[in-house]
């Protein structure tokens, strides 16, 4: 079984990937009627060689979004990132096990004309069998919404994180937890030209 977590449900997922992918997200929307074929479709559009593993296989963490941050920012905005999708995959090198973690969502705004990017800061944190931490990492991802569009898919993989040899046992009580950090650096963003243009000729007009 692929281990894809799914924040939003299935026909959601493919339905953010059709949005983005073409030809390729069109096979995805077809394999609806499978859901095992459906992830892996899924998991082979975002991840960029993630292989995601087995859910019980111990040679790599599991994977979950952290309680109450699937969404940033948490509060109602004029922007929004929502974490749809996560799969993660490990190389064990002997001396070292390199882990890809790959994550998938959907940025939007509440009109046409709202900002044109915003930055969403993301952490990836990965626990060990008692629950301290091992490795973190974070995150500015940098969602672009393009002039006329309110909503887009994004993907990011974060490569080579390193985790000491496993235990005898594997990683199998491990944990990589993923989500959007509420103490990460304000969102950035952009007025769309459409809002840039309006400000010039209100101030121009004044």
């Amino acid at each position: 079984m692929i281990d894809l977590y799914r924040a939003g449900g299935t026909l959601a997922l493919v339905a953010g990937l059709a949005a983005s992918g073409g030809a390729v997200a069109q096979e995805a929307a077809d394999a609806a009627s499978s859901p095992e074929a459906e992830k892996q479709q899924a998991v082979a559009l975002v991840s960029d060689g993630v292989q995601a593993k087995a859910d019980a296989d111990p040679s790599c963490p599991q994977i979950s979004v952290a309680p109450q941050a699937g969404t940033f920012p948490p509060r109602d905005d004029a922007f929004k990132a929502t974490l749809q999708g996560l799969a993660r995959d490990c190389a064990n090198l002997g001396a070292e096990t390199i882990l890809k973690v790959a994550v998938i969502g959907e940025g939007e705004r509440d009109s046409k004309n709202g900002p044109s990017w915003f930055n969403a800061p993301l952490k990836v944190s990965v626990k060990d069998a008692e629950g301290r931490p091992v490795e973190t990492r974070k995150i500015r991802l940098k969602v672009k919404l393009p002039t006329g569009i309110q909503k887009v898919s994004f993907n990011h993989v974060e490569s080579d994180v390193s985790l000491p040899p496993p235990p005898p046992g594997g990683y199998r009580d491990w944990m990589v937890v993923v989500g959007f950090d509420p103490a990460g650096q304000p969102a950035k963003k952009e007025a769309s030209k459409a809002v840039r243009k309006a400000a010039v000729s209100a101030s121009g007009s004044a």
